[in-house]
């Protein structure tokens, strides 16, 4: 322990006389680095991607990827204003009420719709609240949702389409009890109907008399047990889109 001690002072010395490290440079680049961060700008793109990809974990859920790239980017926001000195109480629990509401309206009232304004909300305080200029936190999180529902229209269209990503994202949350065994080629035809026994995000499972089989919908979120009909039978994919009747 007190060879490692001194090897540390040694070199703590050593940078303290090349000019590389001392105190006072240390919080200059603490003070540099928080000023860099809190810039409208900077501040502005950081709360735009943080809202962005918490949108897009919602779609890819668990895959892992969007949620650190969310994570990321409100740290960097927060870490910003701690650095200068701000008060980040607020900030957290606006940030924290988000998440929570947003995990209520998913996986404990889906359908609701409260839980999720609720969220929309926090969030939408916690713009006003980061930006200098209310108005400006305002245009942001309206930007933020604007792009969140471009992203999430654009994953849901393309991203099933192919294999290599479709093996890569999860767009439907596991299940609870055992996976329900897939018939090797679709027993169905255009015009069949059936009855969903999961939400369609967009790819799901439906059952079809007494097969149950994977489908995909046509774009839109389907909720559980809504009825649906198989408009498109590409080898092993099965398209369906809600009943009109």
């Amino acid at each position: 322990m007190t060879s490692s001690a001194g090897i540390s002072r040694f070199w703590l010395s050593i940078f303290c006389l090349l000019g590389l490290w001392s105190p006072a440079s240390a919080e200059t680049f603490s003070q540099q680095a928080g000023e860099f961060l809190t810039h409208p700008v900077v501040s502005g793109t950081l709360l735009t991607f943080g809202i962005v990809f918490l949108f897009m974990s919602v779609v890819t859920m668990g895959t892992g990827i969007a949620e650190i790239c969310c994570f990321t980017s409100f740290a960097f926001l927060f870490g910003g204003r701690f650095l200068i000195g701000e008060d980040l109480w607020v900030p957290l629990a606006l940030f924290a009420a988000g998440i929570v509401f947003a995990m209520v309206e998913l996986f404990v009232m889906p359908g609701m719709g409260v839980f999720g304004i609720l969220s929309i909300i926090s969030f939408g305080g916690l713009s006003v609240l980061v930006m200098d200029n209310p108005q400006t936190g305002l245009g942001i999180f309206i930007l933020s949702i604007l792009l969140s529902m471009l992203s999430g229209y654009l994953l849901m269209k393309y991203l099933p389409r192919f294999v290599v990503t479709r093996k890569l994202l999860v767009l439907e949350p596991p299940e609870a009890g055992p996976k329900p065994v897939l018939a090797p080629t679709p027993l169905v035809a255009v015009g069949d109907k059936g009855q969903t026994v999961s939400t369609l995000r967009p790819i799901g499972t439906a059952m079809f008399g007494t097969q149950r089989m994977e489908v995909i919908s046509e774009g839109d979120f389907l909720k559980k047990g809504e009825t649906v009909e198989v408009i498109r039978v590409e080898a092993q994919k099965v398209v369906v889109r809600a009943c009109q009747s």
